[in-house]
């Protein structure tokens, strides 16, 4: 599924080596200096895929650039107005993200399996052409998200670990696969299920993962200068005696110096490689407000069974002041649980309050300290992406666009946490 890339093979440019993270550099300089050609090779996959025209770079805070053109890694972006006055751009300044624009109207690809009879093919892609945001493509000529096939039982068997799991494996049916062809929690249906009823079952799945690509597409602790830290640690709860705290890793936004935080000291595990987490053990998370304005902040995801919950507590309407370290949960442990898969979190940090996605979530409070089930996935995605573009402040009119959301990187940092429950 998918489709190579086209990009035409890069050129090397010899940049100054410098501590400051970027997301690009400039590779060629037009109009007297004035426009510039950019090598985007920072930028995360997802968020490329989708940067189009507008986007704003910067050499600093002063000396923006406006992204007009791109194609594949390469973009061409001009001076803004504010700007004009800086002196002329250089072939290899390095540019860093000062803007994202994520589309309003962005949809989740499903790829069709070659291999279904044609139809199921015919089938699938008119089942799926009734859902909202959900496009139905050639599997193998266009790029995809997700393939929807038929889940074989020798398929499910090849991932799972070599000791035996009773009840795990189903009959073969459909279901949907991730782009590296593993059968999705959740998905897989029974022998014998007509196609349309398949695809009609995985509306609610579908719907977690288009909102999950609207959030991912948020993820930037790269480029974000609001200043904190993320800590994900994790303890045996079922051992007899209290076991120490393990960090399983750290991530942390630049700040508002755009230099790299000072590191804690911690030795951080399972580096270059997928966490692991055994059923049972407790997982710990730890926020630290290292900048000079309290900010707010929401913790949501995917369980390894499919699933979408999110984190409710007093902190999580309340801000985190400037120095302080937070230790969730404080009420309730977050005691992994079976089934084993992937299991993605994501904690997404503000400087101003999530008004709109508060409204969604206040009603699901039931208990306090608690990980709940989100059952508005869609709606609230896009109620976050709402309260990140409000807090960024920035006028549509300026942009040359009122189709989608401008997330300014002084005013939200996104950590993405995925792992295997094992």
């Amino acid at each position: 599924m998918g489709q190579k890339s086209r990009d035409r093979p890069l050129k090397p440019y010899q940049v100054s080596v410098t501590d400051q993270g970027a997301e690009g550099a400039i590779t060629a300089v037009e109009d007297n200096g004035k426009v510039a050609q950019i090598w985007l090779a920072g930028l995360p996959a997802q968020v490329l895929e989708q940067s189009g025209t507008n986007a704003r770079m910067m050499i600093s805070p002063q000396v923006q650039l406006q992204i007009y053109e791109r194609d594949g890694l390469t973009a061409k972006a001009r001076l803004l107005s504010d700007s004009a006055s800086a002196a002329p751009l250089q072939v290899g300044q390095l540019v860093q993200e000062s803007m994202r624009i994520i589309p309003r109207n962005l949809g989740l690809n499903v790829a069709i399996d070659s291999t279904l009879a044609r139809i199921e093919r015919v089938d699938a892609i008119s089942a799926f052409s009734a859902i909202p945001l959900v496009t139905a493509v050639t599997a193998g000529e266009q790029a995809a998200d997700y393939l929807f096939g038929k889940v074989r039982a020798e398929t499910q068997v090849a991932a799972l670990p070599s000791a035996t799991i009773a009840g795990v494996v189903t009959p073969s049916g459909y279901g949907l696969f991730s782009q590296g062809q593993t059968a999705i929690s959740n998905t897989p249906g029974e022998a014998g299920e007509a196609v349309k009823l398949a695809v009609k079952r995985l509306v609610p799945q579908l719907q977690i993962r288009l909102a999950m690509k609207w959030l991912n597409l948020t993820v930037n602790e790269r480029s974000s200068r609001l200043g904190v830290r993320a800590i994900l640690s994790m303890t045996n709860s079922t051992a007899i005696a209290p076991a120490p705290e393990q960090v399983l890793i750290q991530q942390e936004a630049l700040g508002e110096s755009g230099a790299t935080l000072p590191q804690s000291g911690i030795n951080l595990t399972q580096e270059s490689k997928i966490l692991t987490v055994p059923v049972g053990n407790r997982l710990l998370w730890r926020i630290q407000n290292l900048g000079q304005d309290p900010i707010y902040f929401l913790l949501l995801g995917v369980a390894s069974d499919g699933s979408a919950f999110f984190y409710a507590d007093d902190h999580t309407i309340q801000p985190i002041v400037s120095g302080e370290t937070i230790t969730l949960p404080p009420a309730a442990d977050w005691v992994v649980k079976s089934p084993i898969g992937l299991s993605e979190t994501q904690l997404i940090c503000s400087r101003a309050p999530f008004s709109q996605t508060q409204v969604l979530l206040t009603p699901q409070r039931s208990t306090r300290g608690a990980i709940l089930s989100l059952n508005s996935p869609l709606e609230v995605a896009q109620a976050v992406l709402k309260d990140l573009h409000q807090a960024s402040n920035v006028g549509l009119q300026n942009l040359g666009t009122t189709d989608s959301f401008a997330l300014d990187v002084n005013a939200w940092a996104t950590f993405q946490f995925v792992y295997q429950v094992v």
